[in-house]
């Protein structure tokens, strides 16, 4: 047995774990993919891989996406042959260890519905549901694809000279403090596939909307905008000025994930040609 812990995976370890995920995949008849990258996380000195060797291979993993110090989203799999017999178990106390260093409070493990033992493991951890993410794709074939817009909103790319606009921005949309905002922010600023854009409305920035592309797919995150802008039609107009840039960019693989209890961003994603395509379920643990 072999127990690692890493902040940043190379080429053999993300192949070794796509392994690993695809078999569990297949088996639990899951349709998520895990996320490895560390650039967005609060303190990217912080380990977020954990894997587990029995047998001369990778049996079982755990990643975490911790974007703030409030929570550590916890997403692991373990090979079938080998489940129910500690492996899970004593990464979890590694990640658990981990997580405390930065001071962070609570696990959040993310659990497709469908994986039978995946809800057997949340429940006998006594973590407790809170939320449904519903991964939505874009469909550009779809009837609320191809409805026009009209709109006075501008959207344009971020640079590097907006960065206190953004952090002002974010504050107010998300009611997040400063230290929050700036490293989520700057970290967005440092990486190399991710994008940040500014909404403006008659020369007032009103909103933020933020991508990450990877592999040709693009995930669309961060969206809001200002309380006093909102419902009039400009997140709609922020939506679709986002997806014309992509089209034109030849990006068409789009996917944006929303909480099923905002009706509001579902329903208006909907309007403007996403579908649902998978949901993930979360379950808070304190520590």
């Amino acid at each position: 047995m072999i127990i690692k812990q890493t902040n940043r995976a190379n080429k053999d370890l993300i192949k070794q774990i796509k392994k690993v995920q695809s078999v569990c995949k297949k088996h639990d008849e899951l349709d998520g993919d895990v996320f490895l990258d560390n650039s967005i996380n609060f303190n990217s000195d912080m380990n977020n891989i954990f894997v587990f060797y029995k047998d001369n291979k990778l049996v079982s993993f755990i990643s975490l996406f911790v974007p703030t110090s409030k929570e550590a989203e916890v997403s692991a799999y373990t090979l079938p042959k080998y489940r129910k017999k500690g492996c899970f178990k004593e990464l979890l106390n590694k990640v658990i260890a981990e997580v405390k260093k930065y001071e962070v409070k609570d696990l959040l493990f993310v659990c497709e519905p469908q994986s039978v033992d995946g809800i057997a493991v949340v429940k006998k951890l006594e973590a407790e549901y809170e939320f449904s993410e519903y991964l939505l794709g874009y469909n550009c074939e779809s009837d609320n694809a191809k409805v026009g817009c009209i709109s006075r909103l501008e959207l344009n790319k971020c640079k590097t000279e907006d960065l206190d606009k953004l952090i002002e921005l974010n504050k107010k949309i998300f009611n997040e403090d400063y230290q929050q905002s700036k490293t989520m922010v700057v970290k967005t600023f440092e990486s190399e596939t991710r994008e940040q854009y500014l909404a403006s409305l008659n020369a007032e920035l009103i909103g933020v909307v933020s991508t990450n592309i990877d592999d040709g797919e693009c995930s669309i995150f961060g969206l809001g905008i200002l309380e006093e802008y909102r419902g009039v039609g400009n997140g709609k107009a922020m939506v679709r000025g986002l997806l014309k840039q992509l089209e034109e960019d030849h990006i068409e693989d789009i996917i944006i994930e929303v909480d099923s209890k905002n009706e509001i961003a579902y329903n208006l994603y909907l309007s403007c040609g996403f579908e649902a395509e998978m949901t993930f379920g979360y379950y808070r643990k304190s520590i």
